[in-house]
């Protein structure tokens, strides 16, 4: 009887249920993830997503929260795993890295109309207000340059609204999201250009530094094992035609992940 109470203590906190009961949380933040028209979780990150759930035989749900909510989450919880969040050497200390999914670009856009010529970062200092995302990893590595002229929202469409109609005179995002976003909100894009790229980023799914080493374990042999199996590869090729097909956005794909 003790040999099979043994058992069952055994299989009941064995390291594949610690992994099953991770948070999984995530931001609105298209194409690599965001909710579509039936509010369900899309997107290429998301795809991996779901191919490490089932790997590891987890039935959490993805939950959708404003960034900087998320970034505290992860920060001072446990067993909280976050996408798609950019690595840089400020946030190297700050949680257990599973693997990359892609690489983005961060881009400084302006209405067409301004004229704004930005040759250097430093331009960027003349710029009346840029507009950020509270939280976003971009609001936070330029309050680390030092910038002054910053001002944040909650979500990535209220910056796009607030460029159109003046009361940012730029804001900082990415080429795909603004894509979708002017597609979703069924707005002009012609409307604005991005006028300096500020860096190349790549981007992973992040585990809190909380969580037992165990269970980041699991998580990051599952991202290895859909890697070496293909499954990596499959869902980057789809995404890489999805993206020019639907959102008229290039792509390339370079050790099985998408730049865009």
């Amino acid at each position: 009887m003790t040999r099979w109470i043994c058992l069952f203590c055994f299989c009941l906190y064995s390291p594949i249920n610690f992994a099953k009961d991770v948070r999984i949380l995530s931001v609105d933040e298209p194409p690599a993830n965001y909710l579509n028209e039936n509010n369900k979780p899309e997107g290429y990150a998301v795809d991996i997503i779901n191919a490490l759930k089932k790997q590891v035989g987890s039935n959490s749900e993805i939950e959708f929260t404003p960034e900087a909510r998320a970034i505290n989450l992860a920060r001072t919880q446990a067993n909280i795993l976050l996408f798609s969040i950019s690595r840089t050497d400020f946030r190297e200390s700050d949680y257990r890295w599973i693997g990359p999914i892609f690489t983005k670009k961060w881009e400084v856009y302006a209405l067409k109309k301004s004229n704004f010529i930005i040759n250097n970062f430093d331009d960027l200092k003349t710029l009346p207000i840029i507009g950020l995302v509270r939280g976003d990893v971009r609001e936070e590595w330029l309050i680390n340059k030092k910038l002054t002229n910053l001002h944040s929202v909650t979500h990535h469409q209220q910056n796009i609204q607030r460029l159109l109609i003046g009361r940012v005179s730029a804001i900082v995002f990415e080429k795909s999201g603004m894509s979708q976003l002017f597609k979703a909100l069924q707005l002009d894009e012609t409307e604005v250009e991005s006028i300096f790229t500020i860096k190349e980023a790549p981007v992973y799914i992040a585990i809190s530094k909380k969580t037992p080493l165990k269970t980041f374990n699991i998580w990051q042999r599952a991202f290895n094992k859909i890697k070496q199996n293909g499954q990596l590869k499959k869902i980057s090729t789809h995404w890489q035609k999805k993206l020019k097909d639907d959102f008229k956005i290039k792509s390339k794909i370079s050790n099985q992940l998408l730049t865009f």
